[in-house]
């Protein structure tokens, strides 16, 4: 959870100091998915969104929580693979 918390503070205060940096590197990732044969609307849809005043900080705050639930679902599943391991070693 704390890892989490320190990527959405790093995320948010290069959307707070540096937006356009960011901005130009969403961009170009939009490029190379377009380059690499994704479809064409999608990519549309996604340069529109991202070239509203609010699709930066839509784009950041869907991407910062999205990392949130995988840190967490990946942090629950490792601390019930482990618990599941330390109790068959205990057994033996």
């Amino acid at each position: 959870m704390i890892s989490s918390l320190i990527t959405a503070a790093l995320f948010f205060a290069i959307y707070s100091y540096h937006p356009d940096a960011l901005h130009k590197a969403l961009n170009q990732v939009i490029s190379q998915m377009a380059e690499r044969g994704y479809d064409p609307q999608a990519i549309q849809n996604a340069t529109d969104m991202l070239n509203k005043p609010d699709g930066l900080a839509s784009f950041a705050i869907f991407l910062v929580a999205t990392m949130v639930i995988f840190f967490v679902a990946g942090c629950s599943i490792g601390g019930a693979l482990c618990g599941v391991y330390l109790r068959k070693r205990m057994r033996s």
